[in-house]
């Protein structure tokens, strides 16, 4: 199971341009085989942030079933080449 998880900030007015865009491939796309999840880079308590080494906000990190990043979107995307990059990862 791929899980998407994006990484963004309040504070951060690429990361709002880039949340209807998540949201919609997430609706499109989130299944079994593929969890969505939205983590704010300032209120981490699971430490993602630090694990996947984020240093700029949008970004989106894709990980294989052992949570193995296996490929990595920094900035703001279009619906399609997100979904693109999802499903060619």
């Amino acid at each position: 199971m791929k899980k998407i998880i994006k990484f963004s900030a309040e504070w951060c007015m690429p990361c709002k341009l880039m949340t209807p865009v998540f949201d919609e491939v997430k609706e499109e796309l989130e299944s079994n085989s593929l969890i969505f999840q939205i983590i704010d880079v300032d209120d981490d308590q699971e430490f993602l942030t630090q694990k996947y080494k984020i240093r700029n906000v949008p970004t989106i990190i894709i990980t294989n079933e052992k949570g193995e990043e296996i490929n990595r979107i920094v900035g703001l995307q279009t619906e399609d080449k997100l979904k693109e990059i999802i499903l060619k990862s």
